[in-house]
């Protein structure tokens, strides 16, 4: 496989794998394993058909245009505009939720320690996107090698004799929270643009990362989920719901090494950071050529990096909980943005497509109730405390 094709790849898994290492033990605690495991094959080949769709639109318009210059090309301002904000809203959102999850895994709430993060990424975002891709292809290696190795220590601590999967049931009153983050942890469609820019416009390597790219982060969701959920199981059986990531991580320091879940935390979440925060960037540094700002390349760098991390970090220092909170809100954005608005440009193409599956008339009725279902749950996030 060609290098380059590699780091294309490297960049989705990079993008998707991130917060469902933290948050698919968390939400799918209360769920049959293997009931859970249908679950995440389902979000993996959704995720891949809406990646295919969305890259389709870039094909089609023959540039690396974001979804807003997309939904402008295909359809009109009001496409455009929708576009631009569920882009902005799901990039701000997950980087909110990644400096929020890597501030947990040292000191709980410590508002300090989050902007530190943040001027950490700040200063990684004001390097070229390709310095960062190239970062990031690194850290994917090391991530996944530490997933394999913290994976087979809870193997090994693992008490099957005392595992009762079979009568695990959903709790109800959590459903709803499951499937928007299950959605969202295979969420890299953000960076798409960014994907078919690196590609130059190449549909047959396009598709291949797109690939490999969702077949490899679930394969990793795979194997961290069961091993996970198998030693708390064995531990403490059916008394799992924690749904605070401070207590869950204390929870797994509790029972496999402290270092190995840190590095685990860290990487996983660095990874993401940089795969949204490039989308971002790209974004930004195409509204402010739209618009013809003029300085010089170091303060428009600098300009549009803190622009880039200024409001992550004022959500994360100021929502509480906000990890599972913002990443359930970012699952109903991702689906307008990865499926509803790029199948709704879609239908203005009457020409070929480049990706036969895109073709189905079953599988866009599909994805489309599939959205619809996930917008629902998000509803019900809302309003539960409402009524409480």
């Amino acid at each position: 496989m060609k290098k380059k094709t590699l780091s294309a790849i490297f960049l989705l898994v990079g993008t998707a794998v991130g917060s469902g290492l933290i948050t698919l033990p968390m939400v799918l605690s209360q769920i049959e394993v293997l009931k859970a495991c249908g679950l995440m094959l389902l979000c993996t080949f959704v995720a891949y058909v809406a990646a295919l769709a969305r890259c389709e639109l870039n094909l089609q318009s023959k540039c690396d245009f974001t979804l807003e210059d997309v939904g402008l090309h295909f359809s009109g301002k009001m496409a455009a505009l929708l576009g631009n904000i569920c882009l902005k809203l799901l990039s701000f959102s997950l980087l909110s939720a990644y400096i929020y999850g890597l501030s947990a895994i040292f000191i709980p709430a410590n508002a300090m320690l989050k902007i530190i993060i943040a001027g950490i990424l700040f200063i990684l975002f004001l390097f070229a996107s390709s310095d960062v891709l190239s970062i990031n292809k690194y850290s994917c290696l090391i991530l996944m090698s530490m997933v394999v190795v913290t994976a087979t220590t809870a193997y090994t601590k693992i008490k099957f004799t005392s595992l009762s999967l079979a009568t695990d049931t959903v709790m109800c009153s959590n459903m709803y929270v499951v499937l928007p983050i299950l959605f969202t942890s295979f969420g890299f469609h953000g960076s798409l643009h960014s994907l078919t820019k690196f590609c130059g416009n190449d549909a047959k390597m396009i598709q291949r990362a797109c690939l490999w790219g969702s077949s490899i982060a679930a394969s990793i969701y795979f194997i961290w989920y069961v091993s996970i959920t198998l030693l708390l199981r064995g531990v403490h059986e059916n008394s799992l719901n924690p749904l605070h990531v401070h207590a869950w991580l204390a929870l797994l320091k509790s029972l496999i090494p402290g270092y190995l879940i840190e590095g685990l935390v860290v990487f996983t979440i660095s990874t993401s950071m940089m795969g949204v925060g490039i989308a971002l960037m790209d974004d930004l540094q195409r509204l402010a050529d739209r618009y013809h700002l003029r300085c010089r390349p170091i303060a428009r760098r600098i300009l549009l990096s803190g622009l880039t991390v200024l409001p992550a970090v004022v959500v994360a220092v100021w929502i509480p909980e906000a990890f599972i909170n913002v990443l359930s809100f970012s699952g109903c954005i991702l689906v307008i943005l990865a499926i509803m608005l790029p199948l709704f440009l879609l239908s203005k193409i009457s020409g070929k497509l480049y990706f036969n599956v895109l073709n189905s008339g079953t599988w866009r009725i599909f994805l489309w109730l599939f959205s619809i279902g996930i917008i629902l749950c998000e509803c019900l996030h809302l309003l539960k405390p409402l009524s409480t």
